[in-house]
C-alpha cells in the first residue's frame, strides 16, 4: 500500500490504564474514547506547572505527536480508561 511507511500498533483499552514510555518507540499516538471517559496525562513539569489530565468523553479523540520531526519519541504518558474504553493507535 502506498504511503504506509511504518508498522502500526492498535489496542483497545477497557477499564484499565497504560503507561507509554520510550520503549514503545512511538512518534505518534492517537486515542479515541468510545465509551465513558478517558484521561491522558504527561509527566513533565515546565515553568513550575505540573501536567494536568486531558479528559476525553465518548466520541472525542486526540492525536499526540513529537512535532514535525517524525524521529522524536513520545514518552511518559499515562492513558487511563478505568471509567471507559479507548482505542489506541501508535506508530
Amino acid at each position: 500500500m502506498n504511503g504506509v511507511l511504518s508498522n502500526i500498533w492498535t489496542y483497545t483499552l477497557t477499564s484499565n490504564s497504560i503507561f507509554i514510555d520510550d520503549t514503545f518507540g512511538f512518534t505518534i499516538i492517537s486515542v479515541l474514547c468510545t465509551t465513558g471517559s478517558v484521561s491522558i496525562t504527561g509527566s513533565l513539569t515546565r515553568g513550575g506547572f505540573a501536567s494536568t489530565p486531558i479528559i476525553l468523553l465518548q466520541g472525542q479523540g486526540i492525536t499526540i505527536s513529537g512535532g514535525s520531526v517524525s524521529t522524536i519519541i513520545i514518552s511518559d504518558i499515562t492513558i487511563d480508561a478505568t471509567s471507559g474504553t479507548a482505542i489506541l493507535q501508535g506508530r
